[in-house]
């Protein structure tokens, strides 16, 4: 039932194009009562957590399977970026509106992208952490995350699409591996 209602408020995400539905009205999508809504989200602002989460663990699994089948921490690094890339461009790509819908649903409810970006700079830290350590590792994890920022972040994909691509990516990418590589010979 839980997904049920997270399918439903997506569904009412795409078609308003903004987060702001009434519980009720998600009750009525779903044939049952605002009450028993409530048994599943102890309120609307769980309900769009959960709906957050929801977009966030797809990006989190596909990174983890990508990233564990990697042998080199190069290729990690590169997978660290490619899936995100393909994941966003792609959603984007799919339903613009819906995925803006998603953008203004972070900008209103911001602890479930907090926790998100956390988990995915952990997951950095793992790939580059294979190589560096203490002040060195926070500076690659910092040169990876500006230089591919453009990638990687949901609001420069939506507004810069057409500069979002794989080739461009695979650029950056090929630079930040020679600066980190450079890095660890000194």
């Amino acid at each position: 039932m839980r997904e049920s209602l997270l399918q439903a408020a997506e569904n009412r995400l795409r078609r308003q194009g903004s987060p702001r539905f009434s519980v009720t009205d998600l009750a009525a999508d779903c044939r049952m009562s605002q009450s028993n809504v409530y048994r599943f989200f102890p309120n609307k602002a769980a309900l769009m957590a959960g709906l957050a989460e929801r977009w966030f663990a797809d990006v989190e699994v596909a990174l983890q399977v990508e990233i564990s089948a990697a042998e080199s921490w190069q290729s990690k690094l590169a997978a660290f970026v490619r899936v995100q890339l393909v994941i966003k461009s792609e959603r984007f790509d799919d339903d613009p509106d819906l995925f803006r819908a998603y953008l203004t649903l972070a900008g209103e409810h911001p602890e479930p992208v907090t926790i998100h970006v956390s988990r995915l700079r952990k997951m950095l830290e793992g790939i580059l952490g294979a190589v560096f350590e203490g002040r060195e590792l926070k500076r690659a994890c910092e040169l990876v995350e500006d230089a591919t920022q453009l990638f990687r972040d949901p609001f420069l994909i939506a507004r810069l699409r057409p500069r979002c691509t794989e080739e461009r990516a695979e650029a950056v990418l090929a630079a930040v591996l020679s600066e980190l590589e450079h890095r660890l010979v000194r």
